[in-house]
């Protein structure tokens, strides 16, 4: 009996590493899903950005006759398929995180090397001064997409551990009806018939 008032106290200090370690491991698991955020980020950053682009593209190979059409249209549809992908990204995954590094890449890459006699074709309205400093702002531009790319690949383990996490809580799940048990298998007992009394009353 003299054990009983210490049972309260034993009960408090249980919560409380329970509680400790839960925040413990949401601490944890929200730095894991830091690098996934700026990834998802970027990606949707890098977008947005090269969807404007393609738009002003596509109004000017309309208006100046030049450039290719085709090109333009698969920027536009490559930009919305990034949009896409970076709000994905928040839930891990490693092909989707793997197609939108390769199209932030991809992006980077076309900014960075883009030609400057094309952009003065496509730019003739403007003076030779402001081109260039367009052309400098495009290879800015590229270069950060290509470190959104970088961001993707570094953030690849994080989305692998929690698709594989997702997988797991949702394998385990509570909350399914058991399944069926098949009849043909079913032990059925024999029904017991009772033969009348033969004995006489008198």
């Amino acid at each position: 009996m003299a054990g009983l008032p210490n049972a309260p106290r034993a009960a408090s200090e249980s919560g409380e590493l329970l509680a400790a370690a839960t925040r413990a491991a949401t601490a944890a698991r929200d730095a894991g899903r830091r690098w996934l955020r700026v990834a998802g980020a970027l990606t949707q950053l890098t977008a947005g950005v090269c969807l404007l682009l393609g738009t002003i593209g596509f109004v000017l190979v309309q208006q100046n006759k030049t450039g290719q059409l085709g090109a333009v249209l698969a920027w536009l549809a490559l930009a919305m398929l990034g949009l896409v992908l970076g709000g994905l990204i928040y839930r891990g995954g490693v092909i989707r995180m793997i197609v939108a590094a390769a199209i932030d890449a991809g992006f980077g890459l076309v900014l960075v090397t883009f030609d400057a006699g094309s952009l003065h074709r496509l730019l003739t309205v403007l003076p030779g001064p402001d081109i260039d400093t367009i052309g400098s702002a495009l290879v800015v531009a590229g270069a950060v997409m290509l470190g959104a790319g970088l961001a993707c690949l570094v953030a690849l383990p994080q989305g692998r551990r929690l698709a594989s996490d997702t997988r797991t809580a949702m394998s385990t799940a509570r909350g399914f009806p058991p399944p069926p048990v098949p009849v043909r298998g079913a032990a059925i007992a024999p029904a017991v018939v009772e033969e009348p009394s033969r004995r006489r009353l008198y």
